[in-house]
Protein backbone atom coordinates (compact mmCIF):
# COMPACT_ATOMS: atom_id res chain seq x y z
CA UNK A 1 0.00 0.00 0.00
CA UNK A 2 2.95 2.41 0.74
CA UNK A 3 4.87 1.09 -2.09
CA UNK A 4 4.21 3.40 -4.70
CA UNK A 5 5.49 5.45 -7.51
CA UNK A 6 5.44 9.16 -7.22
CA UNK A 7 2.76 9.63 -9.62
CA UNK A 8 0.37 7.17 -7.52
CA UNK A 9 1.44 9.31 -3.91
CA UNK A 10 -0.60 12.48 -2.45
CA UNK A 11 1.13 15.63 -3.58
CA UNK A 12 3.80 16.29 -1.57
CA UNK A 13 4.86 19.74 -0.06
CA UNK A 14 7.45 20.25 -1.54
CA UNK A 15 9.94 18.87 1.48
CA UNK A 16 12.44 16.22 0.72
CA UNK A 17 11.64 12.25 1.69
CA UNK A 18 12.47 9.86 3.90
CA UNK A 19 16.10 9.07 2.42
CA UNK A 20 14.84 5.27 3.09
CA UNK A 21 12.63 4.27 0.13
CA UNK A 22 9.31 1.69 1.40
CA UNK A 23 10.26 -0.64 -0.95
CA UNK A 24 11.20 -1.61 -4.68
CA UNK A 25 8.62 0.15 -7.03
CA UNK A 26 9.84 3.66 -4.65
CA UNK A 27 13.47 3.18 -5.10
CA UNK A 28 13.01 2.30 -8.77
CA UNK A 29 11.10 5.41 -9.57
CA UNK A 30 12.69 7.56 -7.40
CA UNK A 31 12.89 11.18 -8.59
CA UNK A 32 16.79 11.76 -7.70
CA UNK A 33 17.51 14.08 -10.03
CA UNK A 34 14.93 17.05 -11.35
CA UNK A 35 14.33 18.75 -14.46
CA UNK A 36 12.08 22.26 -15.17
CA UNK A 37 11.75 23.21 -18.34
CA UNK A 38 11.92 26.88 -19.11
CA UNK A 39 9.91 28.45 -22.29
CA UNK A 40 8.12 30.87 -23.79
CA UNK A 41 5.07 31.27 -26.18
CA UNK A 42 7.98 30.14 -28.88
CA UNK A 43 8.55 26.75 -26.59
CA UNK A 44 11.02 25.12 -24.38
CA UNK A 45 14.34 27.48 -24.07
CA UNK A 46 16.26 26.32 -21.28
CA UNK A 47 16.11 23.88 -18.43
CA UNK A 48 16.92 24.25 -14.49
CA UNK A 49 18.69 20.93 -13.26
CA UNK A 50 18.50 20.40 -9.61
CA UNK A 51 19.19 17.65 -7.04
CA UNK A 52 15.94 15.27 -6.57
CA UNK A 53 14.91 13.23 -3.62
CA UNK A 54 18.04 11.68 -1.74
CA UNK A 55 18.43 8.19 -1.42
CA UNK A 56 21.49 6.79 1.35
CA UNK A 57 23.09 3.95 0.03
CA UNK A 58 23.62 2.43 3.27
CA UNK A 59 22.51 -1.55 4.45
CA UNK A 60 20.03 -1.69 1.07
CA UNK A 61 21.18 -5.45 0.18
CA UNK A 62 17.75 -6.60 0.63
CA UNK A 63 16.18 -3.83 -1.56
CA UNK A 64 18.37 -3.05 -4.26
CA UNK A 65 18.85 -6.51 -5.70
CA UNK A 66 21.12 -5.70 -8.97
CA UNK A 67 24.30 -4.28 -6.86
CA UNK A 68 26.91 -5.96 -4.38
CA UNK A 69 27.68 -5.69 -0.82
CA UNK A 70 30.61 -4.93 0.98
CA UNK A 71 30.70 -4.54 4.93
CA UNK A 72 32.10 -1.38 5.48
CA UNK A 73 34.12 -0.76 8.74
CA UNK A 74 34.21 2.69 8.80
CA UNK A 75 30.47 3.28 8.24
CA UNK A 76 30.18 0.12 10.53
CA UNK A 77 32.17 2.55 13.06
CA UNK A 78 29.58 5.78 12.58
CA UNK A 79 26.47 4.04 12.99
CA UNK A 80 27.10 1.98 15.38
CA UNK A 81 25.98 -1.33 14.01
CA UNK A 82 27.18 -3.43 10.90
CA UNK A 83 26.72 -1.57 8.06
CA UNK A 84 27.23 -2.38 4.70
CA UNK A 85 28.09 -0.28 1.50
CA UNK A 86 27.20 -0.78 -2.65
CA UNK A 87 30.76 -2.75 -4.00
CA UNK A 88 32.10 -0.21 -6.82
CA UNK A 89 33.07 -1.79 -9.92
CA UNK A 90 36.36 -1.17 -10.75
CA UNK A 91 37.49 0.44 -14.72
CA UNK A 92 40.88 -1.02 -14.48
CA UNK A 93 39.82 -4.81 -13.63
CA UNK A 94 38.04 -7.07 -16.04
CA UNK A 95 34.95 -8.58 -14.43
CA UNK A 96 35.65 -12.14 -13.90
CA UNK A 97 38.94 -10.70 -11.54
CA UNK A 98 36.13 -9.90 -9.17
CA UNK A 99 34.72 -13.35 -8.84
CA UNK A 100 35.06 -13.88 -5.57
CA UNK A 101 31.64 -11.50 -4.88
CA UNK A 102 29.37 -13.10 -7.07
CA UNK A 103 29.85 -17.22 -5.88
CA UNK A 104 27.85 -18.61 -3.11
CA UNK A 105 30.70 -18.65 -0.35
CA UNK A 106 30.47 -14.82 -0.39
CA UNK A 107 27.48 -15.13 2.05
CA UNK A 108 29.51 -16.90 4.63
CA UNK A 109 30.77 -15.31 8.06
CA UNK A 110 33.88 -13.38 8.40
CA UNK A 111 35.87 -15.71 10.76
CA UNK A 112 35.03 -18.76 12.35
CA UNK A 113 32.27 -18.13 14.65
CA UNK A 114 31.18 -15.04 13.58
CA UNK A 115 27.88 -13.69 11.77
CA UNK A 116 29.24 -10.48 10.48
CA UNK A 117 29.40 -11.35 6.23
CA UNK A 118 31.87 -9.81 4.30
CA UNK A 119 29.64 -9.42 1.24
CA UNK A 120 26.42 -10.16 -0.18
CA UNK A 121 26.66 -10.94 -3.70
CA UNK A 122 23.87 -9.74 -5.82
CA UNK A 123 20.59 -10.95 -4.74
CA UNK A 124 19.26 -11.68 -8.87
CA UNK A 125 22.20 -14.50 -8.71
CA UNK A 126 20.64 -15.75 -5.31
CA UNK A 127 17.09 -15.92 -7.29
CA UNK A 128 18.48 -17.68 -10.15
CA UNK A 129 19.93 -20.21 -7.67
CA UNK A 130 16.59 -20.50 -6.66
CA UNK A 131 14.87 -21.05 -9.81
CA UNK A 132 17.68 -23.76 -10.90
CA UNK A 133 16.46 -25.54 -7.45
CA UNK A 134 12.69 -25.58 -8.99
CA UNK A 135 14.33 -26.99 -12.42
CA UNK A 136 13.51 -23.60 -14.06
CA UNK A 137 16.69 -23.06 -15.29
CA UNK A 138 19.10 -25.75 -17.08
CA UNK A 139 21.68 -26.72 -14.15
CA UNK A 140 24.78 -27.55 -17.05
CA UNK A 141 24.17 -23.97 -18.87
CA UNK A 142 25.70 -20.76 -18.97
CA UNK A 143 24.61 -17.81 -17.62
CA UNK A 144 25.37 -14.04 -18.86
CA UNK A 145 26.33 -11.30 -15.90
CA UNK A 146 25.80 -8.30 -17.33
CA UNK A 147 27.97 -5.57 -14.86
CA UNK A 148 27.05 -1.79 -15.67
CA UNK A 149 28.87 0.91 -13.58
CA UNK A 150 30.00 4.66 -13.81
CA UNK A 151 33.08 6.08 -12.29
CA UNK A 152 31.97 9.74 -11.12
CA UNK A 153 35.02 12.57 -11.71
CA UNK A 154 34.91 16.62 -9.98
CA UNK A 155 32.51 16.22 -7.00
CA UNK A 156 30.45 13.34 -8.47
CA UNK A 157 29.07 16.25 -10.77
CA UNK A 158 30.48 14.86 -14.12
CA UNK A 159 30.99 10.95 -15.11
CA UNK A 160 34.28 10.07 -16.27
CA UNK A 161 33.92 6.65 -17.13
CA UNK A 162 31.51 4.33 -17.56
CA UNK A 163 31.85 0.04 -17.32
CA UNK A 164 30.36 -2.56 -19.44
CA UNK A 165 31.21 -6.34 -18.93
CA UNK A 166 29.44 -9.65 -19.51
CA UNK A 167 30.59 -12.71 -18.22
CA UNK A 168 29.57 -16.13 -18.60
CA UNK A 169 28.95 -17.98 -15.49
CA UNK A 170 28.31 -21.78 -15.35
CA UNK A 171 24.89 -22.13 -13.84
CA UNK A 172 26.46 -24.89 -11.39
CA UNK A 173 29.01 -22.00 -10.02
CA UNK A 174 25.66 -20.86 -8.22
CA UNK A 175 24.97 -23.92 -6.48
CA UNK A 176 25.78 -23.43 -3.20
CA UNK A 177 26.94 -27.47 -2.48
CA UNK A 178 30.11 -26.72 -5.43
CA UNK A 179 32.94 -26.56 -2.98
CA UNK A 180 34.79 -27.90 -5.10
CA UNK A 181 33.85 -25.74 -8.50
CA UNK A 182 34.23 -22.34 -6.63
CA UNK A 183 37.71 -23.70 -5.02
CA UNK A 184 38.86 -24.19 -8.48
CA UNK A 185 37.69 -20.75 -9.90
CA UNK A 186 38.80 -18.57 -7.05
CA UNK A 187 42.20 -20.61 -6.87
CA UNK A 188 42.71 -20.06 -10.81
CA UNK A 189 41.93 -16.11 -10.57
CA UNK A 190 44.49 -15.62 -7.42
CA UNK A 191 46.99 -17.97 -9.36
CA UNK A 192 46.80 -15.99 -12.03
CA UNK A 193 47.31 -12.94 -10.09
CA UNK A 194 50.06 -14.20 -8.55
CA UNK A 195 51.84 -15.16 -12.24
CA UNK A 196 51.60 -11.31 -13.16
CA UNK A 197 52.84 -10.19 -10.08
CA UNK A 198 55.77 -12.68 -11.02
CA UNK A 199 56.11 -10.69 -14.50
CA UNK A 200 55.71 -7.29 -13.04
CA UNK A 201 58.78 -8.25 -9.99
CA UNK A 202 60.68 -9.57 -13.25
CA UNK A 203 59.98 -6.14 -15.38
CA UNK A 204 60.69 -4.22 -12.25
CA UNK A 205 64.04 -5.84 -11.70
CA UNK A 206 65.47 -6.00 -14.84
CA UNK A 207 64.37 -1.69 -15.44
CA UNK A 208 66.19 -1.43 -11.75
CA UNK A 209 69.19 -3.21 -13.42
CA UNK A 210 69.81 -0.99 -16.55
CA UNK A 211 69.15 2.28 -13.99
CA UNK A 212 65.51 3.58 -14.81
CA UNK A 213 64.85 5.46 -12.23
CA UNK A 214 60.78 4.61 -12.47
CA UNK A 215 60.87 0.68 -12.26
CA UNK A 216 57.74 0.55 -11.05
CA UNK A 217 55.97 2.23 -14.87
CA UNK A 218 57.99 -0.94 -16.52
CA UNK A 219 56.07 -2.98 -13.91
CA UNK A 220 52.82 -1.92 -14.18
CA UNK A 221 52.96 -1.89 -18.16
CA UNK A 222 53.99 -5.31 -18.10
CA UNK A 223 51.19 -6.36 -15.64
CA UNK A 224 48.85 -4.85 -17.76
CA UNK A 225 50.04 -6.32 -20.90
CA UNK A 226 49.87 -9.50 -19.80
CA UNK A 227 46.23 -8.88 -18.14
CA UNK A 228 44.73 -8.27 -21.38
CA UNK A 229 46.27 -11.67 -23.04
CA UNK A 230 45.10 -13.65 -20.02
CA UNK A 231 41.41 -12.05 -20.49
CA UNK A 232 39.50 -13.84 -23.24
CA UNK A 233 41.60 -17.24 -22.35
CA UNK A 234 40.20 -16.96 -19.01
CA UNK A 235 36.64 -16.22 -19.77
CA UNK A 236 36.93 -18.67 -22.26
CA UNK A 237 38.09 -21.42 -19.77
CA UNK A 238 35.47 -20.67 -17.24
CA UNK A 239 32.69 -21.26 -19.96
CA UNK A 240 34.47 -25.31 -19.64
CA UNK A 241 33.40 -25.25 -16.12
CA UNK A 242 30.11 -26.89 -16.50
CA UNK A 243 29.19 -29.47 -13.81
CA UNK A 244 29.25 -32.50 -16.24
CA UNK A 245 32.47 -31.41 -18.23
CA UNK A 246 34.53 -31.09 -14.75
CA UNK A 247 33.06 -34.10 -13.55
CA UNK A 248 34.11 -35.77 -16.34
CA UNK A 249 37.56 -34.47 -16.38
CA UNK A 250 38.39 -35.53 -12.84
CA UNK A 251 36.73 -38.38 -13.06
CA UNK A 252 35.77 -38.40 -8.99
CA UNK A 253 32.01 -38.14 -8.13
CA UNK A 254 32.90 -35.99 -5.27
CA UNK A 255 35.51 -34.01 -6.81
CA UNK A 256 32.71 -30.99 -7.30
CA UNK A 257 31.50 -30.82 -3.54
CA UNK A 258 35.08 -31.41 -1.66
CA UNK A 259 36.62 -28.44 -0.15
CA UNK A 260 39.46 -28.40 -2.57
CA UNK A 261 39.89 -27.08 -6.12
CA UNK A 262 39.16 -30.24 -8.62
CA UNK A 263 42.76 -30.49 -9.60
CA UNK A 264 42.75 -31.59 -13.09
CA UNK A 265 40.72 -28.29 -14.21
CA UNK A 266 42.64 -26.21 -12.67
CA UNK A 267 46.21 -27.63 -13.97
CA UNK A 268 44.55 -26.97 -17.87
CA UNK A 269 44.40 -23.29 -16.37
CA UNK A 270 47.93 -23.19 -15.25
CA UNK A 271 48.76 -25.12 -18.49
CA UNK A 272 47.58 -22.49 -20.49
CA UNK A 273 48.80 -19.78 -18.58
CA UNK A 274 52.35 -20.55 -18.30
CA UNK A 275 53.46 -20.42 -21.72
CA UNK A 276 52.11 -17.14 -22.21
CA UNK A 277 53.49 -15.61 -19.41
CA UNK A 278 56.44 -17.29 -20.84
CA UNK A 279 56.26 -15.86 -23.56
CA UNK A 280 55.93 -12.22 -21.78
CA UNK A 281 59.15 -12.92 -19.57
CA UNK A 282 61.21 -13.66 -23.50
CA UNK A 283 59.76 -9.95 -24.33
CA UNK A 284 61.39 -8.84 -21.76
CA UNK A 285 64.55 -10.36 -21.14
CA UNK A 286 65.42 -9.66 -25.04
CA UNK A 287 64.97 -5.99 -24.86
CA UNK A 288 67.02 -5.53 -21.54
CA UNK A 289 70.33 -3.51 -22.69
CA UNK A 290 73.87 -4.28 -22.42
CA UNK A 291 73.53 -2.12 -18.49
CA UNK A 292 71.12 -4.75 -17.42
CA UNK A 293 72.84 -7.35 -17.78
CA UNK A 294 76.06 -6.16 -16.11
CA UNK A 295 73.60 -5.29 -13.62
CA UNK A 296 73.83 -2.78 -10.59
CA UNK A 297 73.35 -2.52 -6.68
CA UNK A 298 69.67 -1.68 -5.82
CA UNK A 299 68.54 -1.13 -2.39
CA UNK A 300 71.65 -3.31 -0.83
CA UNK A 301 71.88 -5.89 -3.14
CA UNK A 302 73.10 -6.53 -6.85
CA UNK A 303 70.75 -6.86 -9.15
CA UNK A 304 71.09 -8.05 -13.15
CA UNK A 305 69.02 -9.65 -15.74
CA UNK A 306 70.13 -13.22 -14.54
CA UNK A 307 69.11 -12.52 -11.41
CA UNK A 308 66.10 -11.26 -12.05
CA UNK A 309 65.14 -14.49 -14.60
CA UNK A 310 65.80 -16.72 -11.32
CA UNK A 311 63.83 -15.10 -9.09
CA UNK A 312 61.53 -14.47 -11.48
CA UNK A 313 61.39 -18.56 -12.19
CA UNK A 314 60.41 -19.14 -8.46
CA UNK A 315 57.34 -17.00 -8.36
CA UNK A 316 56.61 -18.21 -11.57
CA UNK A 317 56.75 -22.53 -10.11
CA UNK A 318 55.20 -21.21 -6.88
CA UNK A 319 52.27 -19.72 -8.88
CA UNK A 320 51.48 -22.09 -11.25
CA UNK A 321 52.72 -25.56 -9.85
CA UNK A 322 50.55 -27.84 -11.68
CA UNK A 323 52.09 -26.31 -14.67
CA UNK A 324 55.87 -27.91 -13.84
CA UNK A 325 57.03 -30.02 -16.09
CA UNK A 326 58.54 -33.69 -14.42
CA UNK A 327 62.21 -32.07 -14.27
CA UNK A 328 61.37 -28.99 -13.08
CA UNK A 329 59.70 -31.10 -9.85
CA UNK A 330 62.98 -33.35 -9.56
CA UNK A 331 65.10 -30.24 -9.17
Amino acid sequence: VHDLPPWERPQDDGGPLEPQPTGFVDLYTRQSRRVRLVGDRDGVIGIVLTYGDRVTPQDRQRLEPMSQWRYSEPQSKKFGRDTYMPSEHRSDRAFWRGLQSLLPLTDVGRGAGKAKKEHFRPAVLTWNDALRLNGHVDKGGLLKVHAVGQVYGTQSAVVDELIDDTLDLPVALLDASMHGLHQTVLTAVRDTADAVYALRSLARNVAAASGDGEPDGASERAGEALYAEVDDLFREWLRTLTAEAVEAEAKTPHALTADEPVTESLARWHRTLRPLVEQHRTRIVESAGPAAWTGRTVSGRHVDVGLAEVWFLAKLHDALPLARSPREEKT
